[in-house]
């Protein structure tokens, strides 16, 4: 969970304009990208296998909704990797969702201390 966790402090805090960095995004693409992981990891395939579809699986439905963030195809392949096997969905609220909460709020505080930043950035209307 580091890594994924880490790439996406790196978007949070250091590329706060990013579409990618944005709430949408965030908890979007990483909710969606654990369930993925989770379900796809449920199968009867090898290991290796079911991270590859989970990954490539995360992707295309990020990319359906308009939630890519790139750090959740890393909380997909663990979801599908069996280390959290014994957490089941819970994978997806303890530590997907719980930290992705974390570290937004984090941000938000962190750049409203900075008057130059504006984050989240205005949604606009499709």
């Amino acid at each position: 969970m580091m890594a994924a966790f880490g790439a996406s402090a790196i978007l949070l805090y250091g590329a706060p304009h990013s579409d990618m960095a944005q709430p949408w995004n965030i908890f979007v693409g990483g909710t969606l990208s654990a369930l993925i992981g989770v379900a796809i990891g449920q199968l009867a395939l090898p290991p290796w296998l079911l991270e590859a579809l989970a990954v490539t699986a995360a992707i295309m439905v990020m990319g359906a909704t308009g939630s890519m963030h790139p750090p959740a195809g890393a909380i997909a392949f663990l979801g599908a990797s069996g280390e959290f096997a014994s957490l089941g969905f819970g994978f997806v609220l303890c530590p997907v969702l719980t930290g992705l909460a974390i570290m937004f709020t984090v941000a938000l505080l962190a750049h409203k201390l900075q008057p130059d930043v504006t984050y989240p950035k205005p949604r606009l209307s499709r």
